[in-house]
């Protein structure tokens, strides 16, 4: 999970819980905060990091992860949809956050991490 800031307790256990739905378990999540706008994460330091955790699957929860994302893997991670990044699937949010405050937008966010791979489809 890549995130500009760090994430509200709320919108990390819906990434955790949709972790154990995908069958990928409780443990099996990673969050990378960029840290403010003055102080991003260089896209080659944030290249370095995620490819060192080496995902299965990558969530971008926010609009400037999307952007950071985009400059450090030379590939575009479009928001509110789901890509191919260096042959991982990535979903991507605008702002993951806010997307947990209506029913609604729930059923949308959750539509979009259906998308990744159920952990069963790997082994």
């Amino acid at each position: 999970m890549v995130s500009a800031a760090e994430l509200e307790p709320l919108a990390q256990n819906a990434l955790q819980s949709t972790a154990v739905a995908l069958g990928y378990g409780d443990r099996a999540v990673s969050f990378v905060t960029l840290g403010s706008e003055a102080e991003l994460l260089e896209p080659a330091a944030l290249l370095s990091v995620v490819e060192a955790l080496d995902p299965v699957a990558l969530v971008v929860t926010d609009a400037v992860a999307a952007e950071c994302m985009s400059r450090a893997y030379k590939c575009e991670v479009p928001t509110q949809a789901s890509s191919r990044v260096l042959g991982r699937t990535c979903v991507a949010f605008r702002d993951f956050s806010e997307m947990l405050e209506t029913p609604e937008l729930k059923q949308q966010a959750w539509a979009l991490l259906k998308r990744l791979p159920l952990w069963d489809a790997l082994r």
